[in-house]
């Protein structure tokens, strides 16, 4: 009697272990994908077909005005981001959240914009400055070279018939000179590491 018992425990273990083996396991669950973060809202850059379309945008729309009226520091250059933003935390004030008027800047900002723009369509931008260009005031401007073609903007006015920027410095502003070329990937990347946005859709609170 014993010795069928142990038999038939043997078979039931048998049974469990067949079983066990044959079934499927449970599939693992599908990751929550991260959330898409963009520089830029989509339906900016969508019409950011050529450096005609960015300068005809930037003269409908770019806010000028100097850092001082709405940061509250004489020189406070945004990032593409924060350009659209509405908040941000500002890195000098121990990261203080200001609320911004839209699409305000000086020509620090609105100049590696235009250099932003004309990167994604495949140009080689860089900002530059101009010492002294009103008094002991700086001004930036920015270039950029594709297919042997040159583009300068500056602001909201573009210059397409110059072969450098030396070349249209010489001829707009003959009594200045350009200092500090920086390729616009290098000017971002140095206020990233200062603690600027890098997104747009950053949640800011």
């Amino acid at each position: 009697m014993i010795i069928y018992l142990l038999v038939a425990i043997g078979l039931f273990l048998l049974v469990l272990v067949a079983v066990g083996c044959t079934k499927k396991p449970k599939p693992d669950p599908t990751p929550t994908p991260e959330p898409q973060k963009t520089e830029v809202p989509q339906e900016i850059l969508s019409i950011m077909t050529s450096p005609e379309a960015i300068v005809r945008w930037g003269k409908q729309n770019y806010n000028m005005s100097s850092d001082e009226n709405w940061s509250g520091h004489p020189d406070y250059p945004l990032t593409p981001a924060e350009f659209f933003m509405r908040k941000i935390k500002c890195f000098r004030c121990f990261n203080h959240v200001i609320t911004k008027p839209p699409y305000v800047g000086d020509c620090n900002t609105v100049n590696p914009l235009n250099a932003y723009f004309l990167s994604k369509l495949g140009w080689d931008a860089y900002i530059a400055v101009i010492p002294n260009f009103t008094g002991n005031i700086a001004h930036m401007f920015c270039y950029a070279f594709k297919d042997g073609k040159c583009v300068v903007i500056n602001n909201i006015w573009l210059y397409t018939n110059y072969s450098s920027p030396e070349e249209w410095i010489k001829a707009v502003y003959p009594n200045l000179t350009i200092r500090d070329k920086i390729p616009i990937q290098t000017w971002l990347d140095s206020l990233y590491a200062k603690g600027h946005h890098h997104y747009y859709d950053e949640v800011v609170s």
